[in-house]
């Protein structure tokens, strides 16, 4: 129980660090795509299109592709100061490269970069571009992940996904905690029910075992059976013929001594206890005693 207890948690601590993991990269990734949707429509409301989609963005490492259902034309000098306003306000990045895909071509036809200080120089910078239909891409160059460079949401965000951690792990610490005390007592309680005291002895009926100290002294099934009528019947005379029936059954013909050398064996195996004691009522049968007397005088 202990080991399977201690291969779980240890199962659940990984898939939870694994989901926590995910899931704090996931909420990067979304962040960035977002704020790459941002710089899309802000550059089509520089156009004056505010009507168009900005389709689906892709991905591929630290560099986003942004594309456009329709052409635009922009001016290089408002166009870096809107995406470098949203760079900002979203704290996605400390430096990155922008550049301008013609997607008919493929080529690039415009691009410039900004360093970690925010330095930007624009070329062309007043030259308006022509009307096309035009892909943007964006490359983050620093890591995202990075304390620079990651915003206070995220840190936030991944704070509270550890707390989160910790709180499941303890839960489920104090479930198996729980669980395993209720487990050690049903069992013990289970083993009780089966095991009867006589005297110093423990009679463990479902193993067919006489336990006293460390010693544990087989029984044979019949063994068992018998002691287990006579102890139910403590202080009280049962018939031979009553205790041949209930033991021995419809087996067969018994001769005149078969109970006298089960009983006998039963006496020798109680010997570490004289209190317990196998009375032989002349005539009768037979009945199982605990001399409490020779405790007392003893």
């Amino acid at each position: 129980m202990n080991s399977m207890w201690l291969k779980t948690l240890f199962v659940l601590l990984i898939t939870l660090f694994c989901f926590v993991g995910e899931s704090t990269a996931q909420n990067d990734k979304e962040h960035l795509e977002v704020a790459m949707r941002m710089i899309g429509h802000q550059i089509l409301l520089n156009s004056g299109d505010s009507s168009s989609l900005v389709l689906p963005i892709e991905n591929e490492g630290n560099k986003f592709r942004i594309r456009f259902e329709s052409e635009f034309q922009f001016v290089p000098n408002t166009f870096a100061e809107s995406i470098d306003r949203i760079v900002r306000g979203t704290k996605m990045a400390t430096s990155y490269r922008i550049e301008v895909e013609d997607s008919g071509t493929r080529q690039i036809v415009y691009s410039y970069e900004v360093d970690s200080a925010l330095n930007i120089v624009i070329p062309c910078g007043v030259r308006s571009q022509p009307k096309k239909r035009y892909s943007l891409l964006v490359t983050i160059l620093d890591t995202v992940n990075s304390t620079t460079s990651e915003s206070e949401e995220s840190l936030n965000q991944r704070s509270t996904n550890y707390v989160l951690l910790i709180s499941i792990l303890a839960a489920i610490s104090a479930l198996f905690g729980f669980g395993f005390y209720f487990w050690k007592r049903r069992s013990r309680s289970v083993d009780n029910s089966t095991t009867i005291k006589i005297g110093k002895y423990r009679f463990d009926q479902r193993n067919m075992k006489l336990l006293i100290k460390k010693e544990s002294i087989d029984l044979t099934s019949k063994e068992a059976d018998l002691l287990t009528l006579l102890h139910s019947s403590l202080d009280v005379t049962l018939e031979r013929e009553l205790i041949l029936k209930v033991v021995w059954g419809d087996e067969g013909d018994y001769v005149g001594r078969t109970l006298d050398v089960f009983i006998s064996k039963l006496r020798k195996k109680f010997a570490e206890d004289p209190t317990v004691k196998i009375m032989n009522v002349r005539g009768v049968g037979y009945k199982l005693m605990l001399d409490v007397s020779s405790i007392n005088n003893g």
